[in-house]
């Protein structure tokens, strides 16, 4: 985990299937111009966070007990 990392302040709200992972700052999706790697990195919008080639966006999610996430798409 790099240094600096946020592992607080989030908030879980379902209803029905589906649910909403949120944070007071704000998620954002924030390009990557790392060859062959994901084209975006996700951020949460905390203080001293400076891209501003971000665009916001909100999580939704399913609730899924048959095994562990190893990646969010």
């Amino acid at each position: 985990m790099p240094a600096g990392s946020t592992t607080g302040g989030f908030n879980v709200t379902q209803e029905g299937s589906f649910g909403e992972i949120s944070h007071a700052g704000g998620f954002v999706a924030c390009p990557t111009k790392k060859a062959g790697g994901a084209p975006y990195e996700i951020f949460v919008q905390v203080k001293g966070f400076e891209k501003t080639d971000c665009e916001g966006f909100d999580f939704v999610a399913v609730n899924v007990t048959t095994g562990p996430a190893w990646e969010y798409i």
